[in-house]
């Protein structure tokens, strides 16, 4: 399976942190993702760093080779990381349905218009040759969707916000994309 398609079917299926977080509460979610966060931090760093794990260090290689089919080349979890700290952040700071909104718009939006950008994207985008604009017209209506369960009054001027944020290049969307939903519903 090629690897963008593994990676987004992760990505997207961090809308099961949801799930973690209705049914462990703001606080308790924070600490597991927080834990989750750090290992996956010192992992990075060990594998990075190329660290000897002595006896550990085959199952290390094996786990981490694993890892890596779900993962860009040379990465070391990046996606993760990120997609961990923008959930957090949403978690800390927003109260829990926003941040609920937060984390299913990152998972579901980002996942979908990557996957419809990369196989139907025929028109780029002009402020992001990475982007077309069916990837980002995907981000919409699932940003849209997802919105509408949670505020249908401010679903649609925070869909085009995010939509707009998502487009820009050189940002990590992990993070503007939590942190731009939590923003404006909290507005």
């Amino acid at each position: 399976m090629n690897v963008e398609i593994k990676r987004q079917i992760v990505h997207g299926s961090g809308v099961l942190l949801i799930l973690v977080l209705q049914f462990f509460g703001k606080w308790n979610s924070a600490f597991i993702f927080g834990t989750t966060l750090v290992i996956f931090l010192l992992w990075a760093s060990l594998r990075q760093s190329k660290t000897n794990l002595g006896p550990l260090t085959k199952l290390a290689d094996y786990v981490t080779e694993e890892l890596q089919t779900y993962e860009r080349p040379k990465e070391y979890f990046q996606g993760v990381i990120t997609f961990l700290v923008g959930s957090l952040l949403s978690i800390i700071v927003f109260p829990l349905h926003i941040a609920t909104a937060c984390i299913a718009v990152l998972a579901l939006g980002d996942s979908i218009s990557t996957l419809i950008g990369k196989f139907y994207g025929k028109h780029k985008l002009p402020i992001n040759k990475k982007s077309t604009w069916e990837g980002s017209l995907a981000f919409f209506i699932i940003a849209l969707s997802v919105l509408w369960l949670f505020d249908p009054i401010k679903a649609l001027p925070v869909a085009i916000a995010v939509t707009v944020v998502e487009m820009l290049p050189k940002l990590d969307d992990n993070l503007t994309i939590p942190l731009t939903v939590g923003l404006l519903l909290i507005l």
